[in-house]
C-alpha cells in the first residue's frame, strides 16, 4: 500500500458521475513548483468527500489531498498495447481557499509505500539504482500496486544490498518521467524518487 499526501491546486474541471458504489468525483491535481518539481495526477473521491468537493471545489482552488495510490492497467483499444497509470483514491481533502499563498502549494508531494521487490535493483549511472516494488495480496487480481522507485544519495547504500523478494518501506516524491526501455525507446510513467528507504533486514536502513 502507498499513502499519498500533497497540497496543490485543482487543475481541471471536477467531473461528477453516478456509479454502483455511489457518487464519484474526480479531478486533476497539480502539486509542487511550476517548471521545477510540479506533478499532475488524477484524484478520485467518493461519498461525503465527493459531496464536499462538488459543493465547494473549483478550477484553480487550493486543496490538500490525502489518500491511497491505486494502479490502473488496461489495453489500448486501437493498438492492443498494455497501458497503466496511477491515481489517488482520496480519503480526505481540505479546501485551502480561492487564492492560496504560493508557499502553501510549493511543497512537493509526499508518498510512503511498502512492498516487495520484484527484481534485483538495476544500476543507472554511478549515482542511481532503480527497482520496482509491488504491494497487495499475493494472489489478488485487483488492488495490487506496482511502483517504480529510484534510489539516490543517502538511499544508495541501502538499495545496493537489496535482492529480489525483499520487503521495503520507501518514502519519497512521486514524479512523471520518460525513461528508455531495453529497446532504447522512451517510455513515460510514474516513479518514486526515494529520500528514505528501510528494508526488512535491520542492516538495510538509509
Amino acid at each position: 500500500m502507498a499513502h499519498f499526501h500533497a497540497a496543490g491546486t485543482i487543475a481541471s474541471d471536477i467531473v461528477r458521475r453516478e456509479t454502483g458504489k455511489g457518487v464519484l468525483a474526480s479531478f486533476r491535481l497539480a502539486s509542487g513548483v511550476p517548471g521545477q518539481s510540479q506533478h499532475w495526477i488524477t484524484v478520485e473521491t467518493r461519498g461525503r468527500v465527493a459531496g464536499s468537493l462538488n459543493a465547494h471545489g473549483q478550477l484553480g482552488r487550493g486543496i490538500s489531498v490525502a489518500g491511497r495510490l491505486v494502479h490502473n492497467a488496461w489495453r489500448d483499444k486501437a493498438t492492443g498495447a498494455a497501458r497503466s497509470t496511477l491515481r489517488v483514491a482520496a480519503m480526505d481533502i481540505d479546501l485551502l481557499g480561492l487564492d492560496p499563498h504560493p508557499s502553501t502549494l510549493g511543497t512537493p508531494n509526499h508518498v510512503v509505500a511498502n512492498g516487495r521487490l520484484i527484481a534485483h535493483p538495476e544500476q543507472h549511472g554511478d549515482e542511481q539504482l532503480r527497482f520496482t516494488i509491488v504491494s497487495g495480496q499475493a494472489n489478488a487480481k485487483t488492488g495490487k500496486l506496482w511502483l517504480p522507485v529510484e534510489a539516490w544519495g543517502r538511499t544508495l547504500s541501502c538499495a545496493r544490498g537489496l535482492v529480489e523478494g525483499d520487503n521495503v518501506t520507501v518514502a519519497g516524491r512521486l514524479s512523471f518521467r520518460s525513461r528508455p526501455n531495453l529497446d532504447g525507446e522512451k517510455v513515460a510513467g510514474h516513479e518514486l524518487s526515494a529520500y528514505s528507504l528501510v528494508a526488512a533486514s535491520p542492516s538495510h536502513v538509509a
